[in-house]
């Protein structure tokens, strides 16, 4: 068993690459962490059976838009066994920039949900007269 520690740079934050990270670990059956860091890096820690973690290593060099890893700083050393899944830890800033995010996504819908909403009753209310006619409903 090994263990990969890599810091990631490069267009690599809020932009899913931990996401992509997850999913890369858990198919190779790996164990650690991935964690976005002060100075703009990505930390990825890896442990596993020695080719896994080498494909891994490989693997999570992603050129694809929106995300562009320009370099890793990585090194391998024997795996400490201090994991048991592979999970992102996120910071207590991350976590508020990342709700005042949602807050202007969820206000962008709800305008538009109610623009949409009353476009849609405009044309109920043409159809309506439509179906009125010019001198009001048939009695």
């Amino acid at each position: 068993m090994i263990r990969l520690t890599a810091y990631v740079s490069g267009r690599v934050r809020w932009v899913g690459y931990r996401a992509k990270i997850i999913y890369l670990a858990h198919n190779l059956g790996l164990v650690g962490l991935v964690q976005n860091r002060p100075d703009g890096r990505v930390l990825v820690i890896a442990e596993g059976e020695k080719d896994a973690v080498e494909k891994f290593a490989s693997a999570i060099k992603i050129e694809n838009d929106p995300i562009n890893v320009e370099t890793i700083d990585a090194s391998f050393s024997n795996a400490s066994g201090e994991f048991s899944v592979f999970r992102k830890i996120t910071g207590p800033d991350e976590i508020g920039e990342r709700l005042d995010e949602g807050i202007e996504i969820l206000r962008g819908m709800l305008a538009e949900m109610h623009h949409n909403q009353e476009e849609i009753m405009d044309k109920i209310k043409r159809w309506r007269q439509d179906e009125e006619g010019p001198h009001g409903p048939e009695v």
